[in-house]
């Protein structure tokens, strides 16, 4: 599985396939969604982060 996203103070999430590098920023075809003002959905994304982290 290949997962990518942040959580920012259980309140904003980042979630795509954008790389933070200069050749994604300039030449790749990436993608992300931020999602602000959502706890809810916040959740969500960290309970799928500590699932991840303990099969880690």
């Amino acid at each position: 599985m290949h997962n990518k996203f942040m959580i920012i103070d259980n309140n904003i999430i980042q979630t795509g396939s954008f790389n933070y590098t200069k050749n994604a920023e300039k030449y790749n075809a990436e993608n992300i969604i931020i999602i602000y003002n959502r706890p809810d959905i916040a959740n969500i994304y960290t309970q799928e982060f500590n699932k991840l982290w303990i099969l880690n």
